[in-house]
């Protein structure tokens, strides 16, 4: 049972983790599909 903080936290850092892999996306996937593009 986790206490409300520590939920808050877990969302937290769940909420950060996926803007960094939305954000790490956006830079990537345009290389990607211009790499296979250019191919």
């Amino acid at each position: 049972e986790l206490s409300e903080e520590e939920t808050h936290t877990v969302g937290l850092m769940f909420s950060l983790d996926i803007f960094c892999f939305r954000k790490t996306s956006e830079l990537f996937f345009p290389t990607i599909v211009y790499q296979i593009l250019a191919l």
